[in-house]
C-alpha cells in the first residue's frame, strides 16, 4: 500500500499509508455528517468496504423534508495484511482503519506435485 490521498465525489478525504513504527497499514477516511452508529466496515475477498448511511427528516408548518446520504468506499487489502486482526476507530469525524502486517508473508503460488 503506497501513501496516497484522494477525494471522492462526495467530498470525503482519504489518506492511506504504512506506519513503520507500528508495522500497520492505515486507511483514514473523513466522513463528515456520519456517526459511528451509521458506519459499517467489512472485509471480504481481499477488499475492505466502508458503508455509511444517514437519513434526516424536517417538518415545517406546511411541508415535510426528507433527505438521505449514502457513503461507500472500497479498498484492496495489501499483500501481507493480517486480515484477522483489522481494527477501526472513529475519531473527529474520521474513520481510522489499522491493518497489521503479517510477520511472514505466505506465497500466493503453491507448487503442485504431479502424481
Amino acid at each position: 500500500m503506497h501513501a496516497s490521498q484522494n477525494q471522492d465525489i462526495l467530498g470525503a478525504q482519504t489518506k492511506r499509508y504504512f506506519n513503520t513504527q507500528t508495522n500497520h497499514y492505515i486507511i483514514e477516511v473523513e466522513v463528515n455528517g456520519l456517526t459511528k452508529k451509521n458506519l459499517d466496515i467489512t472485509s471480504k475477498d481481499g477488499m475492505i468496504h466502508i458503508n455509511g448511511y444517514v437519513q434526516k427528516s424536517e417538518q415545517t408548518e406546511n411541508s415535510i423534508y426528507n433527505a438521505s446520504n449514502k457513503f461507500l468506499q472500497s479498498y484492496s487489502l495489501p499483500r501481507g495484511a493480517d486480515t484477522n486482526n483489522i481494527n477501526a476507530e472513529f475519531k473527529d469525524n474520521c474513520v481510522i482503519i489499522s491493518i497489521p502486517k503479517l510477520a511472514k508473508v505466505t506465497s500466493l503460488v503453491n507448487k503442485i506435485a504431479i502424481q
